[in-house]
């Protein structure tokens, strides 16, 4: 009987989306790693003190040779939210370290959400274009940043520039990923006939801020796996506007009220007449802990 490959996990905090999984898996699994374990908290103070004994459960039932965790902070740069996500980066590995799991943390700027795409369909249609080399800047930067480390803990490789190279050469040549059929079928491309609707800009400017509060309100009104709902960020942080340039492209449930749902993303953006100051995607990232 042949060896198992390794097998890891990633486990978010606060993540808008679920794309990340779905890009990682098919990447490591190139190098012989089988992502086989991933969980967002989506709102990880309403757990309390449970936190810790819900995520040490999982981790329990699960034969793991490494985690990563991802930890977003909203309130960038607010030193109280970087004190908690120390706290529990700590006692994260903590956890990892009595059940002997190699693990690593990253702590990561929640301004906005990582790529474009929110909505299990357009989420799986820009998983599938990252894989091709064509994906977003900062999604693609986060993914690489994660899946080095997820290799790194299951030893695959030693030096970290390695790692990172197999990576990067696997989406940017296409050198042996696979991308699965989830990512590749029809299904997911039903929403380019859905009704859709874009919401523009009703001033000029810079996106100076996106309220993430909102995004996610937007999100459980719109979000269903079966019908396609969601919606796609045309314009992010940093972004110049002019006055009637698309912000958000919308695709609704049937019948779906679009004016409230339109103030609501009107609220969301930002628009200052300057632009925002340097927002560093990935704010702190731990130092890999291996086991013995």
């Amino acid at each position: 009987m042949g060896k198992k490959s390794p097998r890891v996990g990633l486990i978010s905090f606060g993540a808008l989306e679920d794309k990340v999984p779905l890009i990682l898996s098919p990447l490591v699994l190139s190098a012989g790693v089988t992502l086989t374990l991933y969980k967002n908290y989506v709102n990880p103070e309403a757990h309390g003190g449970g936190l810790l004994r819900a995520v040490h459960s999982v981790l329990q039932k699960k034969e793991l040779t490494g985690i990563v965790f991802d930890l977003r902070v909203s309130n960038w740069p607010d030193v109280h939210s970087l004190i908690r996500a120390r706290n529990l980066s700590r006692s994260l590995q903590n956890i990892c370290d009595n059940l002997k799991i190699n693990s690593s943390v990253f702590v990561t700027n929640a301004h906005q959400p990582l790529g474009n795409a929110v909505g299990t369909p357009l989420e799986l249609l820009e998983a599938a274009e990252v894989l091709k080399g064509n994906g977003p800047f900062d999604l693609t930067k986060f993914v690489l940043e994660v899946g080095t480390d997820l290799l790194l803990l299951t030893k695959k490789f030693k030096q970290k520039s390695k790692s990172k190279k197999f990576l990067k050469d696997n989406i940017l040549e296409g050198k042996s990923v696979v991308i699965p059929k989830y990512l590749s079928e029809d299904f997911p491309r039903t929403i380019s006939v859905r009704e859709k609707m874009r919401i523009s800009s009703r001033q000029k400017g810079y996106v100076r801020h996106i309220s993430m509060k909102i995004l996610f309100r937007i999100k459980s009104e719109l979000v269903s796996s079966l019908s396609g709902n969601g919606f796609t960020l045309l314009r992010k942080i940093g972004d110049r506007v002019e006055k009637e340039d698309h912000l958000v492209e919308v695709f609704p449930s049937k019948g779906q009220h679009m004016h409230p749902l339109e103030l609501d993303i009107l609220e969301a953006f930002f628009i200052s007449p300057n632009p925002p100051d340097f927002q560093p995607l990935i704010l702190e990232r731990s130092e890999i802990r291996m086991q013995s």
